[in-house]
């Protein structure tokens, strides 16, 4: 969570800066780890226009392999700001309260997992960052699910030279 601020983590993130303030291909584009008792898959996701699906997918493709290396001091000082301040107010409202109790629960966290949690990214440095990120965001092992009109996308998307495997719309495998 801590380690994707800055590539997807909202508005601000890198996905959304590049594929919508300055290229204008999307409404957003945002990263995440799903919360989850068991393994979560790190997803990337946006929507964007069909003639800007290959340059959108080079764009990832190019912010995930060179996240680690230009995650900077900057970066590691930028997302502790950003993640204090909003834990400042995250959690003043009824149902935010509601959902600490039902993390604590369904996830079976310690009571003051929020402040274990602050205390935890108050603690990591550059080098613990890039450690995160070199071993959970690394795109060569991730797998990029494109909807969209085969006639005009495929082709395109054939020149990242990855395997493409057609679904119908079911999800059944296309021979």
């Amino acid at each position: 969570y801590f380690a994707n601020q800055i590539l997807g983590g909202g508005s601000s993130g890198r996905l959304f800066q590049t594929l919508r303030i300055e290229k204008g291909y999307t409404y957003g584009a945002y990263s995440r780890v799903s919360a989850r008792k068991e393994i979560a898959p790190y997803t990337i996701s946006s929507s964007v226009r069909s003639n800007a699906t290959y340059p959108s997918l080079l764009l990832i493709k190019r912010m995930v392999d060179q996240y680690g290396l230009k995650y900077s001091q900057a970066d590691v000082d930028l997302t502790k700001n950003m993640i204090i301040k909003q834990n400042t107010r995250a959690f003043e409202s009824f149902g935010a309260k509601l959902g600490i109790l039902q993390n604590i629960s369904k996830y079976d966290r310690p009571v003051d997992y929020v402040d274990q949690d602050q205390k935890t990214l108050m603690s990591m440095t550059l080098a613990d960052f890039r450690d995160v990120i070199n071993s959970y965001i690394n795109e060569p092992d991730m797998v990029y699910v494109i909807v969209g009109d085969k006639a005009t996308q495929l082709s395109e998307i054939k020149k990242m030279r990855k395997t493409v495997i057609e679904l119908d719309k079911f999800g059944n495998p296309i021979n």
